[in-house]
């Protein structure tokens, strides 16, 4: 029985809420999502265009290693031909 006023005493009564203000509510929680896709969707679009450069770039990158790695194999075919064949002249 001591208890009892206690109890009824720790809960507080919550203001009555509208249903105009529910509504206005929720619209602010819509704006505000429409507000978060958005930022996420130009995040996505910057992401893939950064991909799309990386991509050209390593493209570019693959392009110059075959060229420097044929260079590389033609003088090295060039100086192993001149060690191996003697000149004209030397027999």
């Amino acid at each position: 029985m001591l208890s009892a006023p206690m109890v009824a005493s720790a809960v507080e009564k919550a203001p009555r809420i509208t249903d105009k203000e529910i509504i206005e509510r929720l619209t602010r929680l819509e704006e505000g999502q429409r507000a978060i896709n958005k930022r996420i969707d130009d995040v996505n679009k910057r992401i893939d265009d950064l991909r799309a450069e990386m991509n050209n770039r390593f493209n570019t990158l693959q392009w110059m290693l075959g060229l420097s790695i044929t260079i590389s194999l033609i003088i090295l075919g060039f100086v192993l031909r001149m060690q191996l064949l003697p000149p004209k002249g030397a027999l």
